[in-house]
């Protein structure tokens, strides 16, 4: 597997947004219906307030089979970090999810 960052204005957002429609699908009532337009638009527009974002993609086999999103929020709350991390369910229970994969946290910044 190999983790690099992803730019949404170059990287494929489709694949991307497969991801996290595959993994909201997974019959959790009280999530939101994700679709590749919401991907989309909330690659282009991260949440007003929270600070930059930065995204990162997972690929095997050519594939995107997760990604992982941080957001760091500035003034007060500059020490902390909100992230989530995403695997498609075909590759969970892998080890594929885990936060060393994706840079372990201390170099996100």
């Amino acid at each position: 597997m190999e983790v690099r960052l992803f730019d949404p204005e170059r990287d494929d957002v489709s694949g991307f947004a497969h991801v996290s429609v595959a993994a909201r699908g997974d019959g959790r009532p009280y999530w939101p219906e994700v679709t590749e337009e919401v991907v989309r638009f909330r690659l282009r527009h991260p949440f007003v307030g929270l600070g930059p974002a930065v995204y990162w993609a997972a690929y095997l086999d050519g594939r995107i089979v997760g990604h992982a999103y941080a957001q760091f929020p500035e003034s007060e709350s500059a020490h902390l970090a909100l992230s989530e991390v995403t695997v498609h369910p075909d590759v969970r229970r892998r080890g594929r999810g885990a936060i060393n994969d994706v840079g372990g946290g201390s170099e996100w910044r």
